[in-house]
Protein backbone atom coordinates (compact mmCIF):
# COMPACT_ATOMS: atom_id res chain seq x y z
CA UNK A 1 0.00 0.00 0.00
CA UNK A 2 1.07 3.09 -0.87
CA UNK A 3 1.32 6.05 2.02
CA UNK A 4 1.69 8.97 0.27
CA UNK A 5 2.74 12.71 1.88
CA UNK A 6 1.01 15.97 0.92
CA UNK A 7 1.88 18.99 2.76
CA UNK A 8 -1.13 21.32 3.35
CA UNK A 9 -1.68 25.16 4.20
CA UNK A 10 -5.44 23.91 5.87
CA UNK A 11 -6.81 25.83 2.10
CA UNK A 12 -9.54 24.21 0.01
CA UNK A 13 -6.89 24.64 -2.75
CA UNK A 14 -4.49 22.31 -1.11
CA UNK A 15 -6.91 19.29 -1.39
CA UNK A 16 -6.17 19.25 -5.52
CA UNK A 17 -3.06 17.41 -4.19
CA UNK A 18 -5.36 14.73 -3.14
CA UNK A 19 -6.51 14.37 -6.43
CA UNK A 20 -3.11 14.45 -8.25
CA UNK A 21 -2.04 11.69 -5.39
CA UNK A 22 -4.87 9.28 -6.95
CA UNK A 23 -3.68 10.12 -10.50
CA UNK A 24 -0.44 9.73 -10.15
CA UNK A 25 -0.56 6.45 -7.85
CA UNK A 26 -2.87 4.29 -9.34
CA UNK A 27 -1.64 1.04 -8.32
CA UNK A 28 -3.26 0.34 -5.00
CA UNK A 29 -5.32 1.76 -2.13
CA UNK A 30 -3.66 5.39 -1.09
CA UNK A 31 -3.44 6.10 2.50
CA UNK A 32 -3.16 9.54 2.81
CA UNK A 33 -0.75 11.71 5.33
CA UNK A 34 -1.75 15.84 5.09
CA UNK A 35 1.23 17.21 6.86
CA UNK A 36 1.32 21.07 8.45
CA UNK A 37 4.65 22.37 9.64
CA UNK A 38 4.66 23.90 13.04
CA UNK A 39 6.80 26.09 15.45
CA UNK A 40 5.10 25.15 19.02
CA UNK A 41 5.79 28.21 21.68
CA UNK A 42 9.03 27.77 23.79
CA UNK A 43 7.09 28.06 26.64
CA UNK A 44 4.48 25.46 28.24
CA UNK A 45 4.90 22.72 26.12
CA UNK A 46 3.09 20.52 28.86
CA UNK A 47 0.45 22.36 27.73
CA UNK A 48 1.21 21.68 23.81
CA UNK A 49 -1.41 19.69 22.50
CA UNK A 50 -1.28 19.01 18.26
CA UNK A 51 -5.38 18.37 18.29
CA UNK A 52 -5.57 22.20 19.52
CA UNK A 53 -3.03 22.89 16.78
CA UNK A 54 -5.42 21.52 14.72
CA UNK A 55 -8.38 22.94 15.74
CA UNK A 56 -6.97 26.57 15.46
CA UNK A 57 -5.77 25.77 11.94
CA UNK A 58 -7.81 23.78 10.37
CA UNK A 59 -11.35 25.34 9.01
CA UNK A 60 -14.39 23.91 8.77
CA UNK A 61 -14.63 23.96 5.06
CA UNK A 62 -11.08 22.41 4.91
CA UNK A 63 -12.45 19.53 7.18
CA UNK A 64 -15.19 19.07 4.82
CA UNK A 65 -13.48 19.41 1.91
CA UNK A 66 -11.38 16.07 3.34
CA UNK A 67 -14.06 14.34 4.39
CA UNK A 68 -16.26 14.96 0.85
CA UNK A 69 -12.88 13.45 -0.83
CA UNK A 70 -12.24 10.26 1.92
CA UNK A 71 -16.24 9.76 1.09
CA UNK A 72 -16.40 9.97 -2.73
CA UNK A 73 -13.07 8.02 -3.33
CA UNK A 74 -13.36 5.28 -0.76
CA UNK A 75 -12.51 2.81 -3.57
CA UNK A 76 -9.45 4.14 -3.79
CA UNK A 77 -8.52 5.88 -0.30
CA UNK A 78 -7.51 3.61 2.70
CA UNK A 79 -7.84 6.48 4.81
CA UNK A 80 -6.57 10.29 5.12
CA UNK A 81 -4.97 11.51 8.13
CA UNK A 82 -3.50 15.41 9.39
CA UNK A 83 -0.72 15.79 10.97
CA UNK A 84 0.86 18.14 12.29
CA UNK A 85 4.73 18.33 12.37
CA UNK A 86 6.77 20.22 15.12
CA UNK A 87 10.36 18.78 14.46
CA UNK A 88 12.93 21.12 15.04
CA UNK A 89 16.04 19.82 12.41
CA UNK A 90 16.22 16.94 9.11
CA UNK A 91 17.40 14.44 11.65
CA UNK A 92 13.17 14.71 13.26
CA UNK A 93 11.69 15.01 9.83
CA UNK A 94 13.50 11.90 8.65
CA UNK A 95 12.36 10.03 11.82
CA UNK A 96 8.85 11.07 11.00
CA UNK A 97 8.81 9.84 7.77
CA UNK A 98 9.92 6.31 9.21
CA UNK A 99 7.53 6.26 11.98
CA UNK A 100 4.76 6.78 9.39
CA UNK A 101 6.15 4.47 6.68
CA UNK A 102 6.30 6.75 4.25
CA UNK A 103 7.31 5.51 0.74
CA UNK A 104 5.92 8.88 -1.51
CA UNK A 105 4.80 12.43 -1.74
CA UNK A 106 2.64 15.47 -3.66
CA UNK A 107 4.50 18.25 -3.43
CA UNK A 108 2.74 21.89 -5.41
CA UNK A 109 5.34 23.12 -8.05
CA UNK A 110 4.95 26.82 -6.08
CA UNK A 111 6.00 26.59 -2.02
CA UNK A 112 3.24 27.28 0.44
CA UNK A 113 3.51 31.32 1.43
CA UNK A 114 2.52 31.40 5.07
CA UNK A 115 2.30 35.02 7.00
CA UNK A 116 5.17 36.86 8.46
CA UNK A 117 5.30 36.61 12.24
CA UNK A 118 3.07 33.02 11.96
CA UNK A 119 4.18 29.51 13.55
CA UNK A 120 3.36 27.40 10.34
CA UNK A 121 6.15 26.83 7.92
CA UNK A 122 6.60 25.65 4.71
CA UNK A 123 8.22 21.90 4.23
CA UNK A 124 8.41 21.33 0.76
CA UNK A 125 12.06 21.70 0.93
CA UNK A 126 12.32 19.13 3.26
CA UNK A 127 10.28 16.75 2.12
CA UNK A 128 12.21 16.82 -1.41
CA UNK A 129 15.52 16.29 0.61
CA UNK A 130 14.37 12.77 2.10
CA UNK A 131 12.09 11.11 -0.22
CA UNK A 132 12.68 10.24 -3.77
CA UNK A 133 9.32 9.35 -5.15
CA UNK A 134 7.60 12.46 -5.55
CA UNK A 135 5.09 14.22 -7.57
CA UNK A 136 5.16 17.69 -8.37
CA UNK A 137 1.94 19.25 -9.50
CA UNK A 138 0.88 22.49 -10.28
CA UNK A 139 -1.23 24.29 -7.45
CA UNK A 140 -4.29 26.66 -8.77
CA UNK A 141 -4.78 29.50 -6.13
CA UNK A 142 -6.66 32.57 -5.94
CA UNK A 143 -5.21 35.53 -6.63
CA UNK A 144 -5.86 36.72 -2.48
CA UNK A 145 -3.45 33.55 -1.71
CA UNK A 146 -0.83 34.50 -3.82
CA UNK A 147 2.20 36.49 -1.34
CA UNK A 148 5.60 37.46 -2.10
CA UNK A 149 8.19 35.14 -0.45
CA UNK A 150 10.54 37.15 2.29
CA UNK A 151 13.61 35.52 3.08
CA UNK A 152 13.87 34.15 6.39
CA UNK A 153 17.28 33.54 8.72
CA UNK A 154 14.69 30.65 10.42
CA UNK A 155 14.66 28.22 7.02
CA UNK A 156 18.73 28.22 7.20
CA UNK A 157 17.50 25.90 10.03
CA UNK A 158 16.04 23.30 8.06
CA UNK A 159 19.20 22.64 5.86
Amino acid sequence: MNRILIPTDFTEESLQLIEFAMLNFTSDKLDIVLIHGYRPPDLNMRYYSPNRILSKLCSTKFAKGVRNISNDHRDRINRIQIQVYTGANSIAFSDFLKSHRINAAVLPNVPFVFPRGGRSFDLTKLISRHLSNIVEVPLSRSRDQVIEPRFSLLGLWYF
